[in-house]
């Protein structure tokens, strides 16, 4: 089985004209989740530069209560 290269190297080797989508789930203890939810309604500038230096343009977060 062939290993998954690591996500800095998969984001600077990918087009910007990708367009593929990807998908990541992450669980978040449920005693975590206020805070997690509050985190990341407040975005760093720093995180945001290196997303569009990456190449990411359109992206989404999704919290799905079930999971």
């Amino acid at each position: 089985m062939s290993e998954t290269p690591p996500l800095a190297h998969t984001l600077a080797t990918t087009s910007q004209a990708s367009p593929h989508r990807a998908c990541f789930l992450l669980r978040v203890r449920p005693e975590k989740l206020a805070e997690y939810a509050d985190v990341h309604q407040r975005v760093w500038d720093e995180m945001l530069q290196a997303l569009r230096d990456a190449g990411w343009r359109h992206y989404s977060l999704f919290l799905d209560p079930h999971t």
